[in-house]
């Protein structure tokens, strides 16, 4: 059996007050900050609130907070990836130095993916970012690609 983190401090930030600890209603929250996992250090920190679009039983999730890092490699490389599901993004559509920017601003998991034509694995054509499953392969210089890391955690109270 598997060991459990345990979350010694928590903060939650409200729009009521700027900072409450533990009594404030999730609902309203804007943001999180964790300390005490002893098992994933690099997971402490502030997380925002995620986007409505993203509530979990119908509560609010939170979101590891990445400020101005960058999540997608400095820039997309020759090759071909696949993955499970993709979502076109048009803004990224002009080029692939484009693309890697729009993929940037998705914060999220995946491949980031440019090219005139549509992939085998269901890519569609100009600029896109997959997900699940995703595996690179650099000796096919169909397309440009790249590696993105997303938000590392996120948060839903039950």
């Amino acid at each position: 059996m598997g060991t459990r983190n345990k979350v010694t401090s928590f903060a939650v930030f409200s729009s009521c007050a700027q900072l409450v600890h533990c009594s404030c209603d999730f609902a309203v929250a804007l943001g999180l900050r964790l300390s005490g996992l002893s098992h994933y250090p690099s997971y402490n920190g502030v997380y925002d609130r995620g986007p409505r679009a993203h509530l979990v039983h119908g509560q609010p999730t939170f979101w590891q907070a990445v400020g101005s890092q960058t999540t997608c490699v400095e820039r997309l490389t020759a090759g071909e990836c696949s993955a499970n599901s993709w979502v076109a993004l048009v803004s990224g559509n002009g080029s692939a130095t484009a693309c890697q920017q729009a993929c940037e601003v998705e914060r999220t998991n995946g491949c980031c993916r440019f090219s005139l034509e549509a992939s085998a694995a269901g890519a569609p054509a100009g600029c896109s970012i997959g997900n699940g499953r995703t595996f690179f392969d650099a000796s096919r210089a169909s397309s440009f690609v790249g590696k993105c890391t997303g938000r590392a955690f996120i948060f839903y109270c039950a």
